[in-house]
């Protein structure tokens, strides 16, 4: 017994012909609608669209080939399953219905078992196409939905992106900005303590007054050498010790060249944080090399290298001058009787979290080196000062 609610249109102007099929389809259950012509047929599947037609090939006016092609030119009844019914049983008759879009042919007299046989094939296969259909349309609708939901988020994504970008573009001008200033600041600071160490009478003061100067100068070295990096957070280590040896050479060295001072450093990344610290330590170290390392007149020569020991970056300063006098930390800088040079230092290098050692049997050598990486940065490791 075929399912009811099948709703399936006769059309056929044999009046007896149509009763005996209407007959055996209604026994199965199906809904049947009949209609005696092909112009009635057509405006009945427009009032309401059959599960299936069965469509009698010849009859006046308007054949079954011409109600045929009449239901498949248009969109919403073009995949009505039409099965020919006919008492033709010639091959071109069928090619012909084929060619017109049926997907079956029954030769009158009917017998009921083909009949509803065929019927329920073909109401079967067009239930599973509507079915494939319908699903094809809710997934076409959830991927358009999703890509609606992932259009929107890539372009909300890509706003974010935008703007992350802009503030990161105001970022680098602020920082620019700040860094210029604090260079200008700087070095006008230094500029007013050398004008002020000028007009100094004693020794003592003169002498607190440039390593102010030193101290503030390698400063604003290094503001000046990220503006011209183009950074904001990190420098060229070695870059930036260059220029900075080359202004002390300039503001500190006597004239005559009787002390030379030269540099070996190797390429090196570092922070801005850290690289104060290591400028400000090397500033230190050179101006009192270069002040007290050296008898009178006596000719010399003061080093800065700078390399990386496996995952440690190394500093070392270190002249051919008069070496250390006294035997305590606190006489390992010559020239600062309360031993702040040395203090300075030691808390810069605490600051690094980095070890200090100290020699001066042979003329002056202090050796510093600290984590490269600062997630790595250990405990303060004390130096220890030789003779």
């Amino acid at each position: 017994m075929a399912e009811s609610g099948f709703d399936i249109m006769i059309v056929d102007d044999d009046e007896a012909g149509a009763r005996l099929l209407s007959g055996m389809l209604t026994i199965a259950g199906y809904i049947v609608r009949p209609a005696s012509s092909g112009a009635l047929a057509l405006r009945s599947v427009r009032a309401k669209r059959p599960a299936l037609i069965l469509l009698d090939i010849r009859m006046p006016e308007m054949d079954g080939f011409e109600v045929a092609r009449a239901l498949k030119s248009v969109p919403e009844t073009r995949d009505i399953p039409i099965i020919f019914i006919s008492v033709s049983d010639e091959p071109r008759e069928k090619v012909k219905g084929f060619e017109a879009g049926c997907v079956d042919y029954i030769v009158k007299p009917f017998e009921a078992r083909e009949v509803l046989a065929r019927v329920g094939t073909h109401l079967e296969l067009h239930r599973a196409r509507e079915e494939l259909r319908r699903r094809s349309a809710k997934l076409e609708d959830l991927v358009e939905a999703r890509t609606s939901e992932l259009r929107r988020e890539v372009e909300r994504r890509v706003r974010i992106a935008e703007e992350l970008e802009r503030l990161v573009a105001e970022k680098g001008t602020l920082m620019r900005e700040l860094q210029h200033r604090a260079k200008n600041s700087l070095n006008t600071v230094a500029a007013l303590l050398s004008l002020e160490r000028r007009n100094l009478r004693d020794d003592f003061s003169r002498e607190i007054f440039g390593k102010m100067e030193a101290r503030i100068r390698s400063m604003a070295v290094i503001y000046e050498q990220l503006a011209r990096e183009g950074r904001i957070d990190s420098i060229r280590l070695d870059s930036y010790l260059d220029r900075l040896i080359a202004g002390l050479a300039d503001s500190y060295l006597p004239p005559g060249g009787a002390i030379a001072l030269r540099a070996d450093l190797a390429p090196t990344e570092l922070d801005l944080t850290r690289s104060v610290s290591v400028g400000l330590i090397v500033a230190e170290l050179v101006v009192n090399a270069i002040k007290y390392a050296f008898k009178p007149e006596s000719r010399g020569e003061i080093r800065i290298e700078l390399g990386k020991e496996s995952d440690r970056i190394a500093l070392r300063v270190f002249d051919d001058g008069v070496g250390l006098s006294g035997g305590t930390a606190k006489d390992a800088m010559p020239g600062t009787s309360d031993g702040m040079g040395f203090q300075l230092v030691e808390m810069l290098v605490g600051q690094l979290d980095g070890s200090l050692s100290i020699r001066g049997d042979r003329g002056t050598d202090v050796s510093i080196s600290f984590d490269a990486d600062t997630a790595r940065r250990g405990h303060v490791v004390q130096g220890e000062t030789e003779r």
